[in-house]
């Protein structure tokens, strides 16, 4: 795991403009502030709340996937746990973040994992306002029409159905019901999924803010109490249970 190190005395923030997010950028010339081991990771406040999608959601995952690549995925989601644990931000190793990841490491600007980081900076996920000091998107907007274009024939008809739907940023879908929230986090424990299993799972639903903090709290309590569990003898109804909800990554919950 990556050595995480937070200070109150952190680089301030940049008073620099936001960039667009998704549209790809030329590598900018001269040295790059990621050859550095350690640097300084904070949050790119956008100033939009909860819209977009986390990381971590089943539509980065599935759209996202493609546009960036299977290691800047990796990258975002293992930096917004990062972010989790250290809202205001903090020191992680690039050379044992890699090693986690399973990306190359190495002295230069252009080993595999730099690239990594600068492909997220092309396409305005994250951005180097200093030496040093990385600061990455909490949250991934919906595609743009011509990286939708670039999506495989069956996806882009997902994504067309998927936004044809109506928006779906967290701070514009309807909450689930929270008898329904509390009958799913059940239903995942009873299937032996852990805590950090149910959280990725209720992220990929887009499950958000104070409802994903209640129901993760919920799962960790069970997962210390059993007998907090339903009752063998006292079944949920159908229609507060989903039909095996741990083996639907990118599915809802309805």
């Amino acid at each position: 795991m990556a050595t995480t190190v937070t200070s109150p005395s952190g680089p301030p923030p940049n008073p620099a403009p936001s960039d667009t997010p998704g549209r790809a950028r030329p590598m900018r010339p001269g040295p790059s502030p990621t050859v550095d081991s350690h640097i300084w990771v904070s949050p790119w406040n956008q100033g939009s709340g909860h819209s977009g999608h986390d990381p971590r959601s089943g539509y980065v995952e599935r759209f996202w996937l493609g546009i960036i690549g299977p290691s800047s995925v990796l990258l975002l989601r293992h930096l917004a746990r990062h972010l989790d644990a250290c809202p205001e931000g903090g020191v992680i190793d690039l050379s044992t973040t890699a090693r986690r990841l399973g990306i190359s490491w190495g002295p230069g600007r252009h080993n595999p994992m730099n690239r990594t980081i600068q492909r997220l900076i092309d396409f305005g996920l994250a951005r180097e306002p200093r030496p040093a000091e990385l600061q990455v998107r909490r949250r991934l907007p919906d595609l743009s029409r011509r990286q939708v274009e670039r999506l495989p024939d069956e996806l882009r008809v997902i994504h067309h159905r998927s936004t044809a739907e109506g928006p779906r940023g967290p701070a514009r879908r309807p909450r689930l019901n929270p008898e329904r929230l509390r009958a799913l986090v059940h239903t995942m424990v009873d299937l032996e999924l852990g805590p950090d299993a149910v959280e990725e799972q209720l992220r990929s639903w887009d499950v958000t803010g104070h409802q994903l903090d209640r129901a993760c709290s919920l799962a960790r309590s069970m997962a210390m109490h059993p007998s907090r569990r339903f009752p063998a003898s006292a079944p949920v109804s159908r229609d507060r249970t989903p039909a095996s909800p741990g083996h639907r990554r990118t599915g809802s919950p309805g």
